[in-house]
Formats: structure tokens, C-alpha cells, sequence
């Protein structure tokens, strides 16, 4: 076998990202002496349509230069919508999981499968890394959070099944994420390496029971989560774990569609070895894509190990052909329904419009104080938006004043810390008490993972002392408990899922009385 074959097959196998908007230098010798098969894009790569297109056509030309025998490359990225939305400059809003879970409608799911898919193919993207399937078993879950439909298996499958199928029917490849379920651990693996105890009797009653769902569809794909079952394997997490991937995914499950890693440069797997050796790994497991997201020494060195692994007899060529007869056939099939171009038609006979779809996620939970929609002016305390892990790219809530001062509404910002101390508080609580109009609405953005930050509890027990508050929560609605439990009356909340334009939008409609909050929470507060 020439070294140049083996070069192709083991290329096929590798999925990379790149740095910057244009394809520089540094990446043209890369690629010449590797052929990687796959390239992941992020924010990073982004500036507008024109230039990521012109990006993307480029890493197309590339490839296929190198071994057009495997017809075009993966592209793909992970628009999940929501908080997880790395092309939000270039396409269409759509609410996040939670979002859609608490709109608790398929085929709004669907749709907004169907309409990321579409907005991807026109880039030239063909793999979505969606849908998440996790259970929001934890608010403490960073990872999570709204990335998942629900705290329900059944609901989590039936949204993430459709969501898939709207992908499929624009088009596009998905790959459904992180098996067995990342939703049984709090540790976010992007920083640390996670365990769980959950046995297999547990995961099959709920985290597996999205995964068997999505299994049914023809063409789908898994990515693993970077997470160590002791109960099935006590060494190795699932994307290294021969007993995890070849004996339950494939065996027992009978499961033969493409397996993908996480990202194998997360910290949380490089506490078992470096990226090389766990590239290795995850072939021996039984992966058939490994992702390598950000560096190009690590992914050079990581081909590199393979390539020798196999020279060595450690893997077996047969192994490597087997994961590229598969990445092939799985391309193949998706890529035929790209030149049908569907139209989306719906099955309930619901009329869905941007509109209709954020009134359906925005969720209103009464409380013991009053609070009437149509204040004005409104009054909104913001904490600092931090991301809580690298897995949320977040926007700043200007979209939600742009939207009410669009429709006519009077609205004062006054920003403060993420855990603001008594200072602080005092002085907001002194600039609230100046405003001598008796229908300003006070509502406060609750940002409180945890319920750690006891700051955010005591401002709105201030502001409640001499208003009426609303709290805002723009994440995981659990993350009001600590707030409310804080407060002498619990407070009215308002609850959108992510800081998306077609929830801040629906929101500010909703502020000003112009519509009516219709989600229901998709998790048990």
C-alpha cells in the first residue's frame, strides 16, 4: 500500500478547524502534506455570507484537489440555535432546545431544523452537529443547560428527532449528541474530565432513550461525550472506550451509522493523554471521525500517530477502511437529498411565522406580587453577560431595548456586576427610587447558575422592597430558584431560553402587551 493511499484513508478520518476568514499560508502547507477529510467552522471564521461562502469554496477546492475519489469534504458546524449559534451573523434566528422544548411542538422543531439546514446549505456547510439530545437533569450543568429540549427522555426524543428530520429534509447531514447522555454529570468537559455512575438499566430508562429514537432514522450520526461511565467502563470515556462504542453503540445497540468524537483538544479527555495518543484511542474504539477543532500542530501530530499506528500493526488497515466505507456511504446518501431541495410542508396545519414561533417559546410563571404587561417606561437591570462555557456564545440583551423602543416603549438600562455586593446594590436601588413614574416596570435579568452568586439575590430582594419586580431569566429557568427562594413573595418570571432575536423580539411584543407568553416550562422548576 503507497504511503500517499494511506495518507487519503486515514484523511478521511479527520475533521479540523482553521483559524481566521481566508485561507492563509500556514493551512495550504498543512493541508498539502495532510489530507484531512472534514473542517469545522466557528465564530471565529465569520465575518459575513460573501466571505464565508468564498471560505468554504475554498476548503472544497483544496480537497478535492487531494483525493477526489471522496467526492466533496465534510463541512460542518455547530448551529444548534440558541445560545449555541456560531453563525448568527449569517443566518436565520431560531430559538434554542430549550426554547423549542418549551414551544412543545414537533414540528416547530422540524422547521427550525429545516430552516438552519437550509440557511447552511446556501454557505455550503452539510453537517450540522445537532441535535443535542442530553436531559437537562442539572441546572449546575454548564455544558447543558438550554442546549437541552427538556428535563423529559419522550419529549427530548421527539424534538430531536424532528429537528433531525428537518436537517435531513433541507439536506444536511446531522449528528446527534453526546452519547450516552452528558446530562447525568454537572462537570463541564470542556475544563475537567467528568464521571458518572449511572448504570446501564438507568441510561436505557432516560438518556438513552432520545438515542435509540434518533437511531431509527435512516443516515444518522453520533458524536460522543467526553464523559467516563465507571459503571460500564472505569478507565476510559465513551469516544475511548472499545466496551462503550464497539460492544453497547454497536453490539447491543446495533447501531452502524458514523461515530465522531468531541473535540479530542477539550481538557476534559486530555487528562487520559495527549491528543495524539487519544486520536489513537478513538480508533481502536471504534470512532470513525475524530474532531480536532483548533491547532494545527496537534492535528498534524495527531495524523501523524495514526499513520504510525497502523504502520506498526497497532491498527489495522482493515480498521481504517472500514471507517471510511462508512464515512463514504454515510456522505453519499445525505449529500443525494441536497439536489432534491424539498420544500418544507407542514403536518399540523399550523401557520408558522418568527413571530408566532418566539410567542410560543417566551413562558410566563405568575407570582405572589402582581405584574402587568404594558408598563412603560421599563426599567431593566442587567448583570454582566459572561459566558458560563465555551459551549455558549451569548449575545447582549441591546436586542431586547432595540425591540422596545422599536414599538414605542420608554426603556431605561442600568447595568451592574454579575454578583453585585451591598455598594452596588444600594446604588441601583437609589437610582430605581429617583424615577417618580408609578407605571415603570422594574424588571431584573437573572444570570445565576447555581444560585452561587448572592449578590443577584439580595438586589432583587432590594428592588422588591420598594417595586414590583419581573425577573427575565435569558438561560436555564432553574437558575431563578436561589433568586426566588431569597425574595419575601415570590416574583413573577418570564423565561426565553436564550438571548436569540426571535425570543427577544417575541419578549419585548410581550412586555408592551402587544402579544401573549405561550410556552410552557420544559423543565420541572
Amino acid at each position: 500500500m503507497s504511503d500517499s493511499y494511506l495518507d487519503s484513508l486515514i484523511g478521511q478520518m479527520f475533521v479540523v478547524g482553521l483559524h481566521g476568514s481566508a485561507i492563509d499560508r500556514d493551512f495550504q502547507e498543512l493541508n498539502s502534506r495532510y489530507p484531512f477529510g472534514g473542517f469545522i467552522l466557528f465564530e471565529r471564521n465569520v465575518a459575513d455570507r460573501k466571505q464565508l461562502k468564498g471560505l468554504i469554496s475554498g476548503l472544497n477546492d483544496c480537497t478535492r484537489a487531494r483525493h477526489p475519489q471522496y467526492g466533496e469534504p465534510l463541512i460542518c458546524v455547530d448551529q444548534e440555535g440558541g445560545n449555541l449559534s456560531p453563525l448568527k451573523k449569517v443566518v436565520t434566528s431560531m430559538p434554542g432546545n430549550m426554547g423549542l422544548g418549551a414551544a412543545q411542538d414537533p414540528e416547530i422543531a422540524r422547521y427550525a431544523g429545516y430552516v438552519i439546514g437550509r440557511d447552511l446549505l446556501t454557505l455550503g456547510i452539510n453537517l450540522n452537529l445537532a441535535p443535542v439530545l442530553d436531559l437537562a437533569r442539572d441546572p449546575v450543568n454548564p455544558v447543558v443547560s438550554t442546549r437541552a429540549f427538556s428535563d423529559n427522555p419522550k419529549a427530548v426524543a421527539a424534538l430531536g428527532k424532528a429537528y433531525a428530520t428537518g436537517l435531513q429534509q433541507a439536506g444536511v447531514l446531522f449528528a446527534a449528541k453526546h452519547f450516552p447522555g452528558h446530562g447525568s454529570v454537572t462537570e463541564d468537559s470542556h475544563t475537567t474530565l467528568p464521571v458518572s455512575d449511572a448504570t446501564i438499566d438507568e441510561l436505557l430508562r432516560a438518556d438513552l432513550v432520545p438515542f435509540k429514537e434518533l437511531m431509527s432514522l435512516t443516515n444518522s450520526a453520533i458524536m460522543t461525550s467526553h464523559v467516563v461511565f465507571r459503571k460500564l467502563d472505569p478507565d476510559r470515556p465513551t469516544p475511548l472506550s472499545p466496551v462503550l462504542v464497539e460492544e453497547f453503540l454497536r453490539g447491543e445497540l446495533g447501531f452502524d451509522g458514523v461515530v465522531i468524537t468531541d473535540c479530542l483538544e477539550m481538557s476534559g479527555i486530555r487528562k487520559i493523554g495527549p491528543v495524539p495518543e487519544v486520536a489513537v484511542m478513538a480508533v481502536e474504539a471504534g470512532c470513525d471521525l475524530v474532531l480536532i477543532s483548533h491547532t494545527p500542530k496537534l492535528q498534524e501530530a495527531a495524523f501523524l500517530a495514526v499513520r504510525e499506528a497502523v504502520r506498526t500493526g497497532r491498527i489495522s488497515v482493515d480498521r481504517i477502511k472500514q471507517s471510511v466505507e462508512r464515512i463514504i456511504r454515510w456522505k453519499k446518501a445525505g449529500f443525494a437529498l441536497t439536489a432534491l431541495k424539498p420544500e418544507f410542508n407542514l403536518t399540523s396545519g399550523i401557520n408558522l411565522t418568527p413571530e408566532s414561533i418566539g410567542e410560543k417559546v417566551v413562558t410566563f410563571a405568575p407570582g405572589e406580587t402582581p405584574w402587568t404587561f404594558g408598563h412603560d417606561p421599563i426599567v431593566l437591570v442587567v448583570p454582566e453577560a459572561k459566558p458560563l462555557t465555551p459551549a455558549e456564545n451569548p449575545s447582549d440583551l441591546a436586542i431586547l431595548e432595540d425591540e422596545l423602543r422599536r414599538l414605542g416603549a420608554k426603556c431605561i438600562r442600568i447595568n451592574c456586576s454579575m454578583d453585585p455586593g451591598p455598594e452596588e446594590v444600594n446604588k441601583i436601588i437609589a437610582l430605581i427610587s429617583a424615577m417618580t413614574d408609578d407605571d415603570a416596570g422594574v424588571a431584573l435579568v437573572v444570570r445565576n447558575p447555581g444560585g452561587a452568586l448572592k449578590g443577584q439575590t439580595a438586589l432583587a430582594s432590594a428592588i422588591q422592597s420598594i417595586r414590583n419586580i419581573l425577573l427575565i431569566c435569558v438561560r436555564e429557568p432553574r437558575e431563578t430558584r436561589a433568586v426566588q427562594e431569597g425574595l419575601s413573595s415570590k416574583a413573577p418570571a418570564v423565561f426565553t431560553y436564550s438571548t436569540e432575536y426571535i425570543a427577544l423580539s417575541s419578549l419585548a411584543r410581550i412586555l408592551v402587551g402587544n402579544a401573549d407568553a405561550k410556552g410552557v416550562l420544559p423543565v420541572k422548576l
